[in-house]
């Protein structure tokens, strides 16, 4: 009884610590975070986001009307297969993306954020 009492009570071994604890430090008021890079912390934030926010808007695109000639997307069906995950950035034709950058003014933030992840 006395050893499993003290097992509970030992921290675990560092392959069994989660990648996702880091050590923290607090610097004068500040907490910092070490052994990171800025742009890892970016993107898990980015992620972490993106799950927290609903699905449903994420596909919905700008439509151009009768009267709103050019307010709707030009490579739309590029854009929903790269939200949707069927299609990376990197297999997509130099040209295609030369001609969808003019969309990219016409997305909302988060669909932004989700082709930048």
């Amino acid at each position: 009884a006395e050893e499993a009492s003290r097992a509970t009570l030992e921290p675990p071994p560092q392959s069994v610590v989660p990648r996702s604890a880091r050590p923290l430090e607090d610097r004068d008021g500040e907490w910092r975070i070490s052994g990171v890079y800025k742009h890892q912390v970016l993107k898990a934030g980015l992620r972490r986001l993106d799950e927290s926010w609903p699905a449903l808007a994420l596909l919905e695109f700008p439509q151009a009307g009768l009267m709103d000639v050019g307010r709707g997307l030009m490579r739309e069906s590029l854009f929903r297969e790269m939200l949707s995950g069927s299609l990376r950035l990197q297999s997509v034709p130099v040209n295609d993306v030369a001609a969808a950058q003019r969309d990219l003014e016409r997305l909302s933030l988060r669909q932004l954020l989700r082709l930048r992840d």
